[in-house]
């Protein structure tokens, strides 16, 4: 579920339903499609999420894809944790997990962007959580687990429901998460029982092989006095990371999403300010309501002088405090929140309200704020390249020129004389003895062959374009766009062998620009060049892109489609029943006339649906993944090219007199849409912005 497709119409579809019903629907439909056997390929195909090598993070004693992780509350039960890993996070987290499970009211507050639970969070039951984490212990994703215990549990219930929790859950978790909340400083809560609590806690996990690290959750709304009194004890042991989530108090119950932002942000800033300089080495910190100097007999030596403090808990043992922050709608939020000191930031009711590609537009949001001394280069761009020609974007420019100029002359003779001397020896007739066979098969030859001319110089003017704009500035999704869409559009070249002509001209120009594709793929890519500033928020003309890239998708996808059928038709039945209309006559009538006539118009219907094929890739692709903010360019190259693509198609339909509505209905339907799509993309993608 892309942006696109998300903002536009599923969305608005869920969003009719009951928040519980719809957040079952998308979740087990995200959860079906990842457990396919190429269901990731598609996530992956469609979203292209997967974050730069730069935003890698060494924290927790684990590697991190990105900063950004998935927070806890979303998918409780846990379902589409395959589908949610390919989402451009570094990090998932899984729960709250108690020992029975809970169950909760779930409902959406549409005005706060929040989801709204009541009176607690629901959770998930030890054995669930056991079957589910070990199904998904294969992914490359670090997952996090959040302990909870039982409503009205008592702190010596709740320290044995988390030791065995931990015992069970441990080998599957990078990180677990110790659930807390004011109700830790009632009384039944004293200072030494959440000591005591921390301390078992803590001896429990590290007698596990690998233990994983061990993170304090406070809430957002959680007073900075009783954050500092709940982190103290937790320090001295080596804990030293927090996760501030689980949602603010509202109404009698908890709220996760917006309303989390600006509390979150200020209690990042307080923690950073108070424990943010070696949290894990402090001289034995006080311990107190009063502050006074109270600290455990435990760590005093003989004389009375602090003994080494614990060593930081987790499998790597970073000295600093950790901080993981949640409330992230919009990359502006996570920018705030990592600037007022936070390490990590989640993702929860953000994925509801902002879209499932949120995750990647906060890395990139991230990546763009990075100095450029901070970034590592991807390997193929490690080996600097001087001279264009040793590099891989240039070789497809001159194979999108070639395309280009080989189609204009193309469009040139197809107009004109039609057929060319080995089209007539392969027939063995003239073209005036073609004519008399059937005073309209050269305009229907014409029709087909103009058809593919202006389908080519289409692709021609996108390779050109994603050549010189996109894979000269580095960027990986247009070198992918030309080499898929190339691939697909060579490929189809052994149609041939459906229809039996071998058309040794096409051979030969198939043959030169093959090795520029070949070079295209061995040559290096230059390294990515800088991003302008990153879309913070969500304005009127990203909202109206999402509309206009949803039409290009479509456009792209019919084109694909369109070429797929009329390349089936040309090796198969080669004419529709309007072709035939059209030059009112028979398949059988033809073939009685010449036997290789057929096999003539199938070579013409089958490259034009080889390259059709190509184009709605060429259109796509991009579509999927080069939509940003000012990539004018891209809107020149879409809007060109596709208006080259349809002036030929429709202009030689009405040359020629095949003007039958329901065979030039596709012809003018994708011109219609490429326009609209066009017109709504326009403010995002020519207005002023990074590119």
């Amino acid at each position: 579920m892309p942006d696109w497709s998300y903002r536009t119409v599923l969305k608005p579809l869920l969003f009719l339903l009951p928040a519980q019903a719809a957040r079952g629907f998308a979740l087990g439909a995200m959860g079906t499609l990842a457990r396919l056997p190429l269901g990731g390929r598609v996530i992956d195909f469609l979203g292209h999420m997967r974050p730069a090598d730069a935003l890698r993070r060494e924290l927790l004693g684990t590697t991190l894809a990105s900063p950004v992780g998935l927070g806890c509350g979303l998918d409780v039960h846990a379902v589409a944790l395959r589908a949610l890993a390919r989402f451009g996070f570094g990090f998932l987290e899984v729960g709250p997990v108690t020992i029975e499970g809970e169950s909760a009211q779930v409902a959406r507050r549409n005005d706060l962007e929040a989801i709204c639970y009541s009176p607690r969070q629901p959770s998930l039951s030890l054995l669930l959580a056991r079957q589910r984490l070990r199904h998904v212990a294969s992914l490359p994703t670090p997952v996090f687990v959040r302990l909870g215990s039982a409503a009205g549990a008592t702190p010596e219930q709740a320290t044995r429901d988390c030791m065995a929790m931990i015992e069970a859950l441990a080998p599957h978790a990078a990180a677990l998460v110790l659930t807390t909340s004011i109700v830790a400083l009632e009384a039944a809560w004293s200072e030494d029982v959440w000591r005591s609590h921390l301390q078992e806690v803590a001896a429990a996990a590290r007698k596990l092989p690998g233990s994983p690290a061990l993170v304090v959750c406070l809430p957002p709304d959680t007073a900075a006095a009783d954050a500092d009194r709940l982190l103290a004890p937790a320090i001295e042991l080596g804990i030293s990371a927090v996760n501030i989530s689980g949602g603010v108090s509202l109404d009698g119950g908890r709220v996760i999403g917006r309303p989390e932002a600006a509390p979150a942000r200020e209690l990042v800033r307080h923690l950073r300010e108070k424990w943010g300089e070696k949290a894990t080495d402090p001289p034995c910190p006080p311990f107190g309501r009063g502050g006074e100097a109270d600290p455990p007999t435990t760590h005093f030596g003989k004389e009375g002088k602090c003994d080494p403090p614990n060593p930081p808990f987790g499998r790597g043992g970073q000295k600093e405090l950790a901080i993981i922050a949640s409330g992230v709608h919009d990359p502006s939020s996570a920018l705030s929140l990592l600037q007022a000191g936070a390490d990590l930031v989640q993702i929860d009711a953000g994925l509801v309200y902002s879209g499932p590609g949120l995750p990647k537009r906060v890395n990139e949001a991230i990546l763009s704020r990075e100095d450029v001394e901070h970034r590592s280069p991807s390997p193929r761009a490690a080996a600097p390249v001087s001279r264009p020609a040793q590099q891989s974007w240039f070789w497809a420019l001159l194979m999108g020129i070639a395309m280009l100029v080989g189609g204009g002359i193309a469009v040139a003779i197809a107009s004109t004389r039609v057929v060319l001397p080995y089209d007539e020896a392969f027939v063995g007739m003239s073209r005036d003895e073609l004519s008399r066979i059937n005073d309209r098969l050269l305009a229907f030859m014409s029709h087909d062959r103009v058809s593919l001319a202006g389908t080519m110089v289409a692709v021609g003017l996108l390779y050109a374009a994603l050549a010189w704009f996109g894979m000269r500035r580095g960027q990986h999704w247009a070198r992918v766009s030309v080499l898929v869409s190339a691939f697909s559009g060579f490929a189809s070249f052994f149609l041939f062998l459906g229809f039996g002509y071998f058309d040794p001209f096409h051979a030969f120009v198939t043959a030169v620009l093959f090795q520029f594709l070949l070079l295209a793929l061995h040559s290096p890519d230059p390294a990515p060049a800088q991003c302008g500033p990153p879309d913070l928020v969500e304005d009127r003309p990203w909202r109206l892109a999402q509309w206009g890239q949803l039409l290009f998708v479509i456009q792209g996808s019919a084109l694909f489609a369109a070429g797929l059928v009329i390349s089936w038709v040309g090796i198969t039945s080669v004419f529709v029943p309007e072709d035939l209309e059209f030059m009112q006559t028979t398949a059988e009538a033809l073939t009685k006339a010449n036997p290789r006539l057929v096999p003539l118009v199938a070579h013409d219907r089958a490259s034009f649906g080889g390259m059709l094929t190509s184009c709605g890739l060429a259109v796509l692709l991009p579509s999927l993944w080069g939509f940003g903010r000012g990539r004018r360019w891209l809107w020149w190259a879409l809007v060109i090219g596709g208006t080259a693509g349809y002036a030929a198609a429709i202009g030689v339909h009405l040359a020629v007199g095949y003007t039958d509505a329901m065979h030039l209905a596709p012809a003018f339907g994708g011109a219609a849409v490429l326009y609209a799509g066009a017109a709504l993309s326009w403010p995002y993608l020519c207005g002023r912005g990074r590119e």
